[in-house]
């Protein structure tokens, strides 16, 4: 019996200089029946809205034929995977987040949040869908990999009601990323899979 084909489309989180890295690095991830697509979201443009980051993901959600639909978010992309998900739920098969700042739009600095406007709106749909989501049956379609000595995304600020909790061997945020990146990615193809 084979396995089904997977989507797994990765949305970044913010650092905009980094997503050839984050290209590179994902072209490790696809093998067969596991197809990637990196949908950037340019953070820092400001003249785009959340609407039309938004739209992006949700276009290449629709343009899968694959027959499960994994969404994976870095860091402040957690909260737009987060949003989509409980958003687009009967499409999404699971949610994947790598070090993410997946709720509590208040505990992030309005400096932060002038330079990624989008991601202020992001945030603020994330905590919006969690009130409303229920832990025993949406929060399975959610793996968590967070790093315990993180020092800018917090546990507290990763973890979704109901959610899987994997924690990443590795200290610091960049680098926690790049470990899943590179290392861990089997795992979190692993998690695709469940």
């Amino acid at each position: 019996m084979s396995q089904s084909s997977i989507q797994i489309i990765y949305v970044p989180g913010l650092g905009d200089g980094y997503d050839s890295f984050r290209t590179r690095a994902l072209k490790r991830w696809a093998k067969p029946g596991v197809l990637v697509l990196f949908v950037p979201m340019t953070w820092r443009d400001t003249k785009e809205t959340f609407i039309q980051k938004q739209q992006r993901v949700q276009d290449a959600i629709d343009a899968s034929t694959a027959d499960r639909i994994v969404l994976v978010g870095e860091s402040a992309g957690g909260s737009m995977v987060v949003a989509e998900t409980l958003r687009t739920n009967s499409k999404v098969d699971k949610c994947i987040t790598i070090c993410g700042k997946n709720s509590r739009a208040d505990r992030v600095s309005s400096g932060l949040y002038s330079k990624n406007p989008a991601f202020r709106h992001s945030m603020i749909a994330a905590d919006r869908a969690i009130k409303v989501m229920n832990p025993e049956n949406d929060g399975k379609k959610f793996t968590v990999f967070y790093s315990p000595h993180d020092p800018v995304i917090r546990r507290v600020d990763t973890e979704l009601p109901g959610a899987t909790l994997r924690k990443i061997p590795m200290a610091g945020h960049l680098l926690s990323i790049i470990f899943v990146l590179y290392i861990y990615k089997k795992r979190v193809i692993k998690e695709a899979y469940r």
